[in-house]
């Protein structure tokens, strides 16, 4: 893949105020960190434990996860970037990409599911391409159950 979607790792650290750990809801910290680390993405993923929070900022390609330890502050970043091809593979996926691209694809798929339809409609009525085009129909079918019973692991 010309190395278009390997993954770039970075990891740095940083601090936060101990108040803010032990007396800052949700919010405060995601903006503190967001402050901190110059992240615009959305937040995907919030744990909240004893020892540590760790919070997830992703967005199609890219995903930031931070891990701060309670007790002193201070915090792990690790900040994953899998490049173009990376973000084309989680925006066909609809992968960390939001309600309205979720929306977009499925509408997508919805068009494409009528279109087929009118296809399939003009074929009946088209009396003398009829046979031809259900055979090229049917021959993608076949190559597209065919390609799943191979080559995809179950």
């Amino acid at each position: 893949r010309f190395g278009l979607s390997e993954p770039r790792v970075s990891k740095s650290e940083i601090t936060i105020d101990k108040r803010l750990l032990h007396h800052g809801d949700q919010a405060a910290i995601e903006h503190r960190l967001r402050e901190q680390l110059g992240v615009q993405t959305p937040t995907t993923d919030y744990h909240d434990d004893a020892d540590q929070i760790q919070v997830t900022f992703a967005a199609p390609g890219k995903r930031t996860t931070v891990t701060v330890n309670r007790d002193d502050g201070k915090g792990e970043v690790e900040t994953e970037n899998r490049g173009l091809l990376g973000k084309l593979g989680d925006l066909h996926r609809g992968s960390d990409s939001g309600r309205v691209w979720s929306g977009t694809i499925d509408a997508t798929a919805a068009l494409l599911i009528i279109s087929s339809m009118t296809g399939m409609v003009t074929l009946i009525a088209l009396r003398a391409r009829r046979r031809n085009g259900f055979l090229v129909g049917m021959l993608g079918v076949l190559t597209i159950v065919s390609i799943y019973v191979i080559w995809v692991p179950r």
